[in-house]
């Protein structure tokens, strides 16, 4: 999905690697009835975000003669690579406040495993930390002069 900073959606492609309709018909040996047939993936499920993603970025920059700068999702890499593989310009990645805040709780269980019994940082410290990180990057969403990027 697609949207600006308005929150409209502007944008919307799906990946769907199964139809009951036609795995019934095939385990009966029959012919599917006729129907919606929505079936139009058959590579790995891992792979259909990315596809969709380029798919949208690419056809905006063609058909609307507009180019995605910004792309926020998960901290997936194959879809950011797929992307810029795709089209002609530079996109920047970004997370997204949910995915962000997961992969600074990761990091710091990363650290509480690693340094076991040196450093104080209980699961409650790390909730704790997480919840303070969520609230400061939803109070400067629109403080661009002063954004920092924070990479796990």
């Amino acid at each position: 999905m697609i949207g600006i900073k308005s929150g409209k959606v502007i944008g919307y492609g799906t990946r769907t690697k199964r139809c009951a309709i036609c795995e019934v018909a095939e385990r009966n040996a029959k012919q599917p009835r006729q129907h919606d047939c929505r079936l139009n993936w058959s590579a790995s499920s891992k792979a259909m975000e990315a596809d969709v993603c380029a798919d949208l970025v690419q056809e905006f920059s063609e058909k609307h003669n507009t180019q995605v700068a910004i792309l926020v999702g998960d901290d997936d890499s194959s879809t950011i690579k797929k992307v810029r593989e795709t089209v002609n310009h530079e996109v920047e990645k970004s997370s997204d406040v949910v995915h962000a805040k997961r992969s600074f709780g990761s990091a710091l269980y990363s650290l509480q495993s690693k340094y076991k019994g040196d450093l104080n940082l209980s699961s409650k410290v790390i909730e704790y930390l997480q919840r303070c990180f969520g609230y400061a990057l939803k109070q400067n969403k629109d403080n661009i002069a002063e954004k920092a990027v924070w990479e796990p």
